[in-house]
């Protein structure tokens, strides 16, 4: 079995600069390098809720743009490519449901972001890994990842305690398979962006 693929989704502080017309901006790192390296992915949204154009930089490939479709409601987005190819559609399953519906272009099948409330509960207990926070991804009714808001450090101890609270915590999508193809990874990461933005606007931490 394939190792599960980490990737943490770090938001930028509002103390720090931000490129010209860029109300916010998440970075990416793989679980390993945890914020130390270069980010694989950076989102730079011209608007804070997600309403307008993100760009999404990608380290290995070019950049991507995610454009809000509807400006109200629940939302729906759409990501596309350089030459303005559709690589993947996203829409909000209600405004009082905590679910995203993920279609991809080199995927025959729709995928689910959703809450794991409607999961047996040792197995949402066991995917989310005793964390309060937490959504399920889906492929039809197999869960595949999970999307978790985690601590920054790790290790015991009453100081390791208090380091992460100071620190705060971040939002980290698991993988089960660390073989995902490249497309389908910024697919599944621009839908955990579009989860954790609705969510710390309904939630801030």
């Amino acid at each position: 079995m394939s190792e599960r693929r980490e990737l943490r989704i770090v938001k930028t502080p509002g103390s720090m600069s931000l490129p010209k017309n860029i109300k916010r901006q998440y970075q990416v790192f793989a679980e390993q390098s945890a914020g130390r390296g270069s980010p694989v992915v950076t989102f730079n949204l011209d608007q804070p809720e997600l309403r307008g154009v993100t760009e999404v930089k990608r380290s290995e490939a070019s950049a991507l743009t995610l454009t809000s479709q509807q400006m109200t409601g629940s939302g729906r987005w759409q990501l596309t490519d350089k030459a303005g190819e559709t690589l993947a559609e996203i829409s909000g399953q209600g405004l009082l449901s905590q679910g995203w519906v993920l279609s991809c272009r080199d995927a025959a099948s729709e995928f689910e972001l959703v809450n794991p409330q409607g999961l047996a509960r040792q197995i949402a207990k066991t995917m989310l890994q005793g964390e309060t926070e937490g959504l399920v991804l889906k492929k039809g009714d197999d869960p595949i990842g999970w999307l978790t808001k985690q601590h920054r450090s790790a290790g015991g101890g009453v100081l390791a305690g208090l380091k992460r609270f100071v620190e705060g915590r971040d939002w980290v999508l698991k993988l089960d398979d660390q073989s995902v193809g490249a497309d389908l990874e910024i697919a599944f990461l621009t839908c955990a962006l579009v989860a954790v933005v609705a969510l710390e606007f309904s939630s801030p931490d």
